[in-house]
């Protein structure tokens, strides 16, 4: 049985979730070559306001989606109202995320300064027409991922997160080197590609508003909000508050160790948009054994993308940075954040189970409640004698993540019967923390790691031999037939 479905996991969401994988790779290469040239373009003291700005638009987001983003993929599977009722719920979304951007644009003259230090409030103008496009794109999204129209969720993402940092570069190069110029650019293209999203959704299928379908799509994805804006407001804070104690360059610094670090985390949440749908589909009576075998499977994956971003990271950091990174600063915070995605990992699998319960209210204050013990442990920290260093804000990440998985468990407890081994995995977790310490102490060795990388997984795949065996005997019956 352990057999068949490791094999069926394989064949059922692995190489989706490698697709949709590329829309989260499309933005990290394109930050290797856009953000050295906005870097030096624009000097570490004009890049903080871009890095603030940027943090901005990623907490907006989440409150301009209202949750749906998570939500409209479930009602499009589980509901009876299905693809069109779930085509209603993106067109509704739309509407709130418009008017929600008007009334931050009304307040902007009170909450502006208090995120902007040093610089025209105004500037935020431009993340939050970056807010709205993206709040668009990730509702039309979910729909895409819940009928599996996996080229338009990919070709779309890559448009946001290619055009946008290029269109803005090129203003840049040519009509002006300052933070606005750039960001006008980058949120023109955010906006242009949201709503050609929403297009796309009326264009395959007409809308059909049912009863209260969209109060229950709310009634879901709300608690959702304060969860997804947690993990954004934990950043936006970092940044904001390194940007007013510290100075822009250190927030700068930062937030680009933040984005770079969270670079496995961004390819394992696409690819989560295969794994997600794949377990709400699975009939209940064998889900157990599918959620479990795919969990072992996402692990693998999870140590095989540190491992190589452990390897990379002391030559692609600094090259991204350029004078930002402030010797190895930027790579080391890097890593600590890096360091978080297999706790990510087990708590999606953990988290699976709670929205089929569709009982998500308890994460509108689980994830908070993680955010700010991450916070207050940093902050105790500090206060206890640690340096105000970039390095020490970074540990707050995977602080958050370790808090989550934490919770998570014990909410899958009151809703689901299932077991997941969430904490069982200590071969993976052990590899993916020796590789990590090695990197924090070695930023500049660019033999060792490798070597040590090498190592670590041919041990691994010892440990793993009957699993990794499986693996290879289902790619070789694929490629027969």
């Amino acid at each position: 049985m352990a057999n068949s479905s490791g094999a069926t996991v394989n064949s059922r969401f692995l190489g989706r979730g490698l697709v949709y994988a590329s829309v989260s790779i499309a933005p990290i290469l394109m930050n290797f070559v856009a953000t050295p040239f906005v870097t030096r373009v624009l000097g570490p003291e004009s890049y903080g306001v871009v890095a603030v700005s940027v943090s901005v638009f990623q907490f907006g987001i989440v409150l301009l989606t209202l949750g749906l983003a998570a939500s409209i993929t479930r009602q499009a599977i589980l509901e009876d109202s299905g693809r069109s009722g779930a085509v209603a719920t993106v067109l509704a979304g739309a509407g709130c995320a418009a008017v929600l951007f008007c009334l931050a644009v009304l307040l902007l003259p009170w909450w502006g300064p208090g995120v902007l230090q040093g610089a025209d409030p105004a500037i935020l103008i431009y993340p939050l027409v970056s807010c709205l496009g993206l709040a668009l794109l990730q509702n039309a999204q979910s729909l895409f991922r819940a009928e599996q129209q996996v080229a338009s969720f990919v070709l779309l993402g890559v448009a946001a997160s290619v055009l946008g940092p290029l269109v803005g570069l090129l203003l840049l190069l040519n009509v002006e080197r300052t933070a606005p110029t750039y960001l006008s650019g980058l949120s023109a293209v955010h906006l242009t590609v949201g709503i050609v999203a929403v297009l796309v959704c009326l264009l395959r299928q007409r809308p059909r508003f049912v009863g209260m379908d969209f109060a229950k799509s709310l009634s879901i994805g709300l608690p959702t909000v304060p969860h997804q804006m947690a993990v954004s407001f934990l950043a936006l804070l970092l940044v904001a508050g390194t940007s007013r104690v510290v100075g822009l360059e250190a927030a700068g610094g930062l937030q680009l160790g933040l984005l770079i670090g969270s670079a496995p985390m961004m390819l394992l949440g696409a690819i989560n948009n295969a794994w997600a749908p794949m377990i709400y589909r699975t009939p209940s009576d064998s889900r157990g054994d599918i959620l479990r075998s795919s969990y072992g499977t996402m692990m693998l994956m999870v140590v095989l993308l540190v491992c190589g971003f452990v390897v990379l990271a002391p030559a692609v950091v600094p090259f991204v940075a350029g004078p930002v990174a402030n010797g190895h600063l930027v790579t080391q915070v890097a890593l600590i954040v890096a360091s978080g995605t297999p706790f990510m990992t087990a708590y999606l699998a953990n988290i699976h189970l709670v929205f089929i319960s569709g009982r998500t209210a308890i994460l509108a204050i689980t994830t908070p409640v993680s955010a700010i013990l991450a916070l207050l442990l940093v902050g105790l920290s500090v206060l206890a004698g640690l340096p105000l260093d970039i390095r020490v804000l970074a540990v707050a990440v995977p602080l958050f993540h370790v808090c989550q998985l934490a919770m998570s468990i014990a909410i899958r407890r009151g809703r689901s019967e299932i077991e997941v081994p969430a904490l069982k995995l200590f071969p993976e977790i052990s590899v993916i923390a020796a590789l990590i310490v090695a990197g924090l102490l070695v930023p500049d060795n660019f033999m060792l790691l490798p070597v040590l990388s090498l190592g670590l997984l041919a041990t691994l795949a010892g440990v793993r031999r009957k699993q990794v065996a499986r693996y290879v005997r289902r790619v070789g019956v694929l490629n027969a037939g």
